[in-house]
Formats: C-alpha cells, sequence, structure tokens
C-alpha cells in the first residue's frame, strides 16, 4: 500500500473537498423545494423533483461519511447508504426519461416570447373590435326606418373595410325574389334594387338559415349584382320570431376579410336588430296602408250617405208637391 496517499495535505484536501461536495448537494433538495413551493399552483409536484432531491441528499451524507471514515471505521452503514443512493439513482434515471417527451415539449424563451406578443396583438384586436362594435351601436341606435337600414350598411362598410354592404328584404315569406333596404357600393349609397336570389350565396343563406362564406363567388353578368365585381361574401339571414326567413345582411368585397371572425360576429349581431327593425317597418307599412284602406271606405261611405240623403230630400219635395 502506498503510504504517500495518507499525507497530511491529500487528506485534508480529500475531506475539504467532500464537505464542499455535501454541502452543494444538500442546498440542491432546498432549492427544488422552494422552487416546487413557488411553481405548485395547487397541484401535486412532479415525482422526479423529489427523486433528484433524494438522490442529491444522499450524495451528500456518502460525501460526509467518506469524512468520517478518516477517523472513525462507519464502512458498513456507508455501504447501505450507498446502496440506497445507487437506488435513487436508477429510480431517478428511469424517471427522467419517462419525462423527456414532457421536458422536450417545454417552450424555450423565444417561444415564450412570441406567445406573449401573439396575446398582445389578439387583446389589442379584440379592443379595437370592441370600440367599433360600440361606434356601430352608436349610430345606429337612434335611426328607424330607412334610415336604420343606411346607416346600417354605411357603418358596416366603414368598420369592416369592405365595398360592398347589402341589407334586403324578401318580397314574399315563400319568394326567392329581394328587395334592398340599403345598398353600400363604391363609397356611396347607391339606389335599391330588386333581384331574384336564385342559385347563389344568397339563396343559400335563405335556404340553411345560416351563415354563408365563399371567397371565389360568380354571379351570372346578367344578375343584378354581378357588376359589383365582388369576388368574397359573407352573409346571414334576417330570422322573424317564427325563425323564417324575412331577409339577408351581406357584405360583398373583392378580395378576403381582414377579419373573418370579426365580420361575422358584427354581422350577426346586427342580424337580430336588422328582423327586429323590418319587421316594425313591415308593421308600421300595414298599418299605414289599413288607415288608408279605412279613409277610402270612410269617403265611400260618406258618400254613399250623401247621395242617400239627397234622394230622401228630393222624394221629400216630390211627395210635398203631390
Amino acid at each position: 500500500m502506498n503510504c504517500d496517499l495518507w499525507r497530511t495535505p491529500f487528506v485534508g484536501v480529500q475531506a475539504a473537498s467532500s464537505i464542499a461536495i455535501a454541502l452543494a448537494c444538500f442546498s440542491l433538495p432546498l432549492t427544488l423545494f422552494y422552487f416546487v413551493k413557488i411553481r405548485r399552483c395547487g397541484t401535486v409536484p412532479h415525482r422526479a423533483f423529489w427523486l433528484v432531491g433524494l438522490l442529491s441528499t444522499l450524495g451528500g451524507l456518502v460525501c460526509l461519511l467518506d469524512v468520517v471514515s478518516l477517523g472513525y471505521p462507519v464502512y458498513g452503514f456507508a455501504t447501505v447508504v450507498r446502496a440506497g443512493m445507487t437506488l435513487a439513482a436508477i429510480c431517478t434515471a428511469w424517471q427522467l426519461i419517462l419525462c423527456l417527451p414532457e421536458l422536450i415539449a417545454l417552450k424555450t424563451p423565444a417561444d415564450l416570447a412570441k406567445i406573449k406578443q401573439q396575446l398582445k396583438t389578439e387583446i389589442y384586436r379584440r379592443r379595437d373590435a370592441q370600440t367599433a362594435f360600440y361606434g356601430l351601436v352608436s349610430c345606429t341606435s337612434v335611426a328607424t326606418g330607412s334610415e336604420y337600414f343606411s346607416a346600417l350598411v354605411v357603418s358596416l362598410a366603414m368598420i369592416l373595410d369592405v365595398s360592398t354592404v347589402v341589407v334586403a328584404e324578401r318580397s314574399a315569406p315563400d319568394s326567392s325574389e329581394l328587395r334592398t333596404l340599403g345598398l353600400w357600393h363604391t363609397n356611396k349609397l347607391q339606389e335599391n334594387i330588386t333581384f331574384a336570389a336564385v342559385h347563389d350565396l344568397c339563396a343559400q343563406t335563405m335556404e340553411t338559415r345560416q351563415a354563408s362564406y365563399c371567397l371565389n363567388q360568380k354571379l351570372p353578368a346578367d344578375h343584378p349584382m354581378g357588376g359589383l365585381g365582388a369576388t368574397t361574401y359573407l352573409g346571414v339571414p334576417l330570422l322573424d320570431g317564427d325563425e323564417n326567413v324575412i331577409g339577408i345582411l351581406c357584405v360583398l368585397h373583392d378580395q378576403p376579410l381582414e377579419d373573418l371572425e370579426m365580420a361575422k360576429s358584427f354581422l350577426q349581431a346586427f342580424a337580430a336588430r336588422s328582423a327586429a327593425e323590418l319587421k316594425r317597418n313591415q308593421a308600421e307599412q300595414a298599418l299605414l296602408s289599413a288607415y288608408d284602406d279605412l279613409e277610402v271606405r270612410i269617403h265611400q261611405r260618406t258618400l254613399e250617405l250623401q247621395t242617400a240623403k239627397e234622394s230622401a230630400e228630393v222624394a221629400n219635395r216630390a211627395k210635398s208637391t203631390f
């Protein structure tokens, strides 16, 4: 046996390094415990943390026993601790292998920064959409009748940045003919038109009673809306209380919509208001028509009574002369 290995300087260096390693190993479980406590979020920490902490603790204990063994024969206890450390190392390695897919799936700082930027952009987008929605509500809240439909198509065109907005009513409950109530195109209100929704997306919207979206619509050249030059269509039906289609609200553009979900949510929100306004308008028109009919009937009845009165007066005069 080489006695140079037992010289005091070598023994001192070994004892100091073993103590330093032991302190480092004992500090690791404390660090893991603090990390798990801070990032726990109410869930049970992963067992891999505890296994790493156990392995580190046993490793520190082995280093301390190496120092103690320089003066006291604790080889049996040290052997038991080493056996436990070996078992803990095997379990830790196996657990880390099982956790490897989860560790690989963890987001890098660059990925987290990208996600943060996306969330910030989404927050700004939603805030802008909310502001635009409130603006649209304020523009149409005080208008009624034809003024409401004109304000609706103008506001939607400006907010959604589309070239054409159409709101139309059905001429009859089972008719495919539509009559526009508001038509915005080429930055100005157009004259209202009547067209037949046959084999086009307006007909599909009325048949399915759901929102319809198309990027490559092609209307016949003789179609009243064929000259708008639009290729993108998004439309929603106007439904009454019995879920019957009484009209449509749609936007058309010459390129894909910038924010499809926002446009769809706006159309669906104002489809209900437009349907209610259309029903109110139809009821008002029916009431005015009833008033006009009543006035005609009253006038006719008045003429009949006047004629009967004159006839009676003539008869009375003839009777008096006789």
